[in-house]
């Protein structure tokens, strides 16, 4: 990949803060979405275009067969399912880390007091 400089950053590094700017506005689903948008806008021809719409989202011509349907729910389960995991994972770490942080802050007191402070537990 070349490399093209922009001032002090490369064109990489701008597309990669870019790309992380935005998973953080609208966070996985929202990130997975407008990139799978964007790729089939600019690449999906004009017909395939329309028959993704008429299949997918409109369910023409399908009375019979599930498996439209059946794709549709199991990419939104799957992304339910990967949503769950990554914020509990996250929440877990930020609990984890805030008790980390009290019981640092709970020494250093214990210290510049010099006595044992108590527990509100």
């Amino acid at each position: 990949m070349v490399k093209k400089k922009k001032g002090n950053k490369s064109v990489e590094v701008s597309v990669i803060t870019a790309l992380a700017t935005i998973w953080k506005e609208v966070g996985m689903i929202g990130f997975v979405l407008i990139i799978m948008t964007f790729i089939f806008l600019f690449w999906g021809s004009g017909d395939q275009k329309r028959e993704f719409i008429d299949i997918y989202i409109l369910q023409k011509h399908n009375y019979h067969n599930i498996f439209p349907c059946t794709v549709v729910i199991l990419f939104l389960f799957v992304s339910l399912i990967l949503v769950v995991s990554f914020y509990s994972r996250m929440a877990r770490t930020g609990k984890q880390e805030r008790n980390r942080l009290g019981a640092i802050k709970t020494v250093d007191q214990s210290r510049a007091l010099g006595k044992k402070l108590g527990s509100s537990k």
